[in-house]
């Protein structure tokens, strides 16, 4: 599957990435789980291996952390919620909710699965941000480096941090007040 395709925009990607989980993916399982009850040797591995991958591209899809699309210059009430990137925030943010799913008995460290593991940090770019208000860009207000659904500190920083991440009910409460402005 190409990246470009899965990333399309109008909700274009979330339908393709529909298709690839319920429609493609969905009559693998269906042939593996006739080769299972006809006895065909393998057929229970690669069946688990379906089940698995379609579960991670479900988590992929829905957009809970840690499988979510965080992008550090957008707002909080402008971060995607779900499986919605948007292909100029670039491909290493909207390419994580892959990297971070992981193929059934992987033993690598870093495994995914995509088919090449690309060599990316996720910890803090260099720089610093210029004064951001704390209600939008609470990580640039001194994160801790752990916290989930981090609200911000006292004490600015602006320090560049993209290993974040917001619940679903976090970014759907910020985008609702700001409908409510």
């Amino acid at each position: 599957m190409n990246y470009h395709r899965l990333a399309a925009s109008n909700g274009e990607g979330q339908r393709i990435l529909d298709k690839l989980v319920y429609s493609y993916l969905g009559a693998w399982i269906e042939r593996q789980q006739l080769d299972q009850v006809e006895g065909v040797e393998g057929a229970d591995g690669r069946l688990a291996a379906a089940q698995h991958l379609k579960a991670e591209l479900e988590k992929v899809r829905t957009g809970e952390a840690p499988f979510d699309i965080f992008v550090r210059w957008k707002a909080l009430s402008d971060q995607p919620v779900g499986w919605s990137p948007d292909l100029n925030d670039g491909v290493r943010n909207n390419i994580r909710p892959f990297m971070t799913a992981r193929p059934l008995g992987a033993k690598a460290k870093n495994a995914c699965v995509l088919r090449v593991t690309p060599r990316i940090t996720w910890d803090k770019d260099r720089g610093r941000e210029p004064g951001r208000p704390k209600s939008e860009f609470p990580w640039f207000w001194k994160w801790d480096g752990s916290t989930t659904d981090f609200l911000g500190n006292s004490t600015f920083d602006g320090v560049r941090w993209n290993d974040l991440h917001y619940s679903l009910a976090a970014k759907q409460k910020a985008l609702d007040k700001k409908d409510a402005a």
